[in-house]
Parts: C-alpha cells; sequence; structure tokens
C-alpha cells in the first residue's frame, strides 16, 4: 500500500507543479498582452528603429530597421541576415 501511495503522492505534486507552471504562463501572457494593446492606444511603437551609431549596419528589411553591431551577420531584432555579411 505504501508504494500506491507513493506514487499517488508523486503525482499528485507533480500535477499540482504543472498546473503552477500554467497559471504562472497564462498570467505571463495576459499581461503581456494587455501592455502591447496599452502601448498599441497611446501610439508608442515598441519596435521603433534605434538610432545607428558610426559603423553599424542598419536592418534592411522594412518595420524593423535596428542598429547592430559592424561585425554582425544577423540583425539582432528579427534575424533577418544582414547584406554586408551575406554568406558564402
Amino acid at each position: 500500500m505504501t508504494d500506491g501511495l507513493t506514487i499517488f503522492v508523486v503525482f499528485f505534486v507533480g500535477g499540482l507543479i504543472a498546473l503552477a507552471a500554467f497559471c504562472a504562463w497564462t498570467v505571463v501572457a495576459v499581461v503581456r498582452g494587455a501592455w502591447r494593446g496599452l502601448t498599441w492606444l497611446i501610439g508608442a511603437d515598441a519596435r521603433a528603429p534605434v538610432q545607428a551609431r558610426a559603423g553599424a549596419q542598419v536592418c534592411p528589411r522594412s518595420g524593423c530597421g535596428a542598429a547592430n553591431p559592424p561585425q554582425a551577420r544577423f540583425c539582432r531584432r528579427c534575424g533577418m541576415e544582414l547584406a554586408g555579411r551575406m554568406m558564402l
């Protein structure tokens, strides 16, 4: 009987941990969605282009325009391959 109780307790505790993780993930997703909705309402663009430093590569993708270090092969924001660093 002890083995059955041990298995039950292990699965019960594991289920509680999984439920807590799912609830935390749900709360984070709701807060993130609310934040995005709020920034949309006030007109703030969270993905506004960053001012490029001297020698920085600017992402060519429209809507991104992120400044990247000169040695970068891919955009740090969207992951697009940068024009000056094409792979052979």
